[in-house]
């Protein structure tokens, strides 16, 4: 029997699936950068800073009990200073000269060691008086203990001229005084910030113009009217400075240095009757103001 035709394939009547399409691969990140064929960015140029001009300091020693020394001032600081000592104090004579570029002068009646050292305080104030006009401000002040016969020494540094003008505080064994205000709220101030002492404090009295004194009740059997150490009031004196030295920024002053030239041993005594201080006035510290 002849063979015939294979028969047809049988034809699918299903859908046929939809391929899937292929997801887009994310380039993988290099850390190199693409190619430049431009000039590198250069780091941006570092700024060239100037140097400082060299600051120069000056100093004025006070030594012994009648010598002041000034080192570094140009000569006509020189100058000034023998004028102001001559016009300020009963008699200065200029010394041979220590070192280049020092100068020495003595002072009569030894202003160092007085008794009644209210002239010496304003003998300190007039020279940074005068050195400020001339364009030397004061920068600071130092005790030389370690050197034979020194007491503090003040340090300058050249700015502009100005007429500044200096009053002074000067804490006693038993007392406070003020000397030579320049305004008076000064005073006002002044007063009132004695009175937060918490013994409390006699009225103010002037032994000599310009000077107003304070006494401070003493606390305990101690030898001055300031508590240094124990008890409940040893916290009272830096309470009473800082009251001072806020009211005397609220008048617009500032304390530019501090000083004590003054031997404390001098013959005073505290009369408890009368709540006074009779006799000389050992001081324990000075402070110096000026307007900011």
């Amino acid at each position: 029997m002849p063979k015939g035709p294979p028969p047809p394939l049988p034809v699918s009547s299903g859908i046929l699936p939809t391929p899937v399409p292929k997801r887009k691969q994310k380039p993988v990140p290099t850390n190199n950068p693409p190619p430049s064929y431009h000039s590198p960015t250069l780091p941006p140029a570092r700024k060239v800073v100037p140097l400082a001009s060299p600051v120069h300091f000056a100093s004025l020693m006070l030594l012994g009990t009648d010598k002041i020394r000034m080192a570094g001032f140009p000569d006509s600081c020189q100058e000034l200073l023998g004028c102001v000592l001559n016009k300020g104090w009963t008699r200065a004579e200029g010394k041979k000269n220590p070192a280049p570029g020092v100068f020495e002068w003595k002072l009569a009646k030894s202003p160092w060691a007085t008794d009644t050292p209210l002239a010496s305080y304003r003998l300190i104030e007039f020279i940074l008086f005068s050195l400020s006009k001339e364009g030397w401000s004061l920068s600071f002040s130092a005790g030389m203990p370690a050197k034979r016969g020194a007491r503090d020494t003040f340090f300058f540094m050249p700015t502009e001229r100005r007429q500044r003008q200096f009053f002074s505080i000067v804490f006693g064994t038993h007392t406070v005084t003020l000397l030579d205000a320049t305004d008076p709220r000064v005073s006002e101030e002044f007063e009132q910030a004695c009175k937060t002492w918490p013994r409390g404090v006699g009225a103010p009295y002037s032994r000599e113009h310009g000077a107003f004194t304070i006494n401070i009740n003493p606390m305990g059997d101690s030898d001055t009217a300031w508590p240094t150490t124990g008890g409940k009031y040893e916290h009272a004196m830096p309470q009473l400075m800082c009251t001072i030295l806020q009211r005397m920024a609220l008048a617009g002053y500032e304390c530019v240095t501090t000083y004590d030239i003054v031997d404390r041993q001098a013959g005073w005594h505290w009369n408890d009757a009368k709540g006074l201080l009779t006799g000389s006035m050992p001081s324990i510290d000075v402070w110096v103001f000026a307007e900011r």
